[in-house]
């Protein structure tokens, strides 16, 4: 690139090349202080997710948990008032050798995020809160809405966090290296825009089922447990290949909006327990991946839920006394699960059994709603 320093830069910021990238390769790496502060700022934004939020509706917006805490949730699991839980966060590769690796968190922290307020919070989940799980058509759809709004907010912040890293991310490397760091950048915020526009579409869905309690176009599949699982989880998935290795969807293909489910590993509040698929509409994506998991044996699913959870999703906590009780080759392997998820793009086969048989808990029925 043999560019005059008033020509507008390489990178497609927008700037002219002298206020950009020239000299960028001399420039220090970016301090890691900055890169944390920057991630903060990032994560601030506070709403209400509620239908009907208004500035004189809503309370204080608060830490809402996207996993529930009481009756069959995070203090079931819990040892000492803490549970294994872990984050893709960059700050704390240091200390783990470039690796993810689990870290104990205080129930009150796991799984909150801010995108309820007090009032609304309560209002709204009640009937997760409050009552035991039966999987109603009404709980299947809060808690779908409620994981689609937690991983809808992570998302923006992500989308907010790119323009630092596109500024910052490439300072002292060649000119070859910011090449391909910018090349990222721009995959990453394109991927982040067009999740975002697939979880909107899904949560309006779920929000349209909710507020008219018309529960007809919410379909689920239900795992159901003969105990509470030490491992629990709430996250929309956009299924991309199923349990076999089959493609369901483009997800590159920016002319289509994604088929989108929600899963959760729940407590019931009855010592028993369940995982949950739950989506609007007629989704094929959705339909082919869901026959997937039926074809698994029973005996074999529970285990194969677990690697799932840890392969595809950030919003999962876990038994302190299972994990510990567990070998060292099997908690190997579910490391790796954790991070597969630090990879741009993932194998057909990334669903595939890796052999590890860690649950505890069976399978007593499975139910298509």
């Amino acid at each position: 690139m043999k560019l005059e320093r008033n020509d507008p830069c390489w990178c497609r910021s927008g700037k002219k090349y002298k206020k950009c990238h020239l000299g960028r390769a001399d420039e220090p790496r970016v301090r890691k202080q900055d890169a944390l502060d920057a991630s903060r700022r990032a994560r601030k934004e506070k709403t209400c997710f509620h239908p009907y939020a208004s500035s004189d509706a809503c309370g204080a917006v608060i830490g809402a948990h996207s996993i529930q805490r009481s009756g069959g949730g995070l203090a079931a699991i819990a040892s000492k008032g803490h549970v294994y839980g872990y984050r893709s966060d960059f700050s704390l590769f240091e200390k783990s050798g470039g690796r993810v690796m689990p870290k104990l968190v205080g129930v009150n922290d796991a799984s909150t995020f801010t995108g309820f307020c007090d009032v609304h919070d309560a209002e709204l989940f009640r009937a997760l809160e409050v009552s035991p799980f039966h999987a109603t058509c009404e709980q299947l759809a809060l808690l779908g809405f409620r994981a689609i709004c937690r991983d809808l907010m992570a998302k923006r912040s992500a989308l907010a966090l790119n323009p630092f890293l596109k500024n910052t991310g490439d300072r002292g490397l060649n000119v070859a290296r910011q090449v391909l760091w910018q090349r990222q950048m721009l995959e990453h915020e394109g991927g982040n825009a067009l999740a975002i526009s697939d979880l909107e579409t899904a949560k309006d869905r779920l929000e349209a089922a909710i507020v008219s309690h018309d529960y007809s176009d919410v379909h689920a599949l239900v795992c159901w447990f003969d105990r509470t699982p030490a491992m629990l989880a709430s996250s929309p998935f956009t299924p991309e290949f199923d349990f076999d290795g089959n493609v369901l969807q483009d997800l590159n293909d920016r002319t289509i909006t994604a088929d989108v489910l929600a899963f959760s590993v729940i407590g019931d509040g009855n010592g028993a327990g369940a995982a949950t698929f739950v989506w609007t509409g007629d989704r094929p994506a959705v339909n082919r991946f869901v026959s997937s998991i039926n074809r698994i044996p029973r005996d074999v699913l529970p285990h194969r839920l677990v690697q799932f959870t840890l392969e595809c999703f950030e919003n999962a906590f876990w038994s302190p006394a299972w994990w510990d009780g567990l070998d060292e080759a099997t908690q190997t392997l579910l490391i790796d699960r954790m991070n597969a998820q630090l990879n741009w793009t993932r194998p057909a086969d990334h669903l595939a059994d890796d052999g590890s048989r860690s649950a505890s808990w069976t399978i007593t029925d499975i139910v298509t709603i």
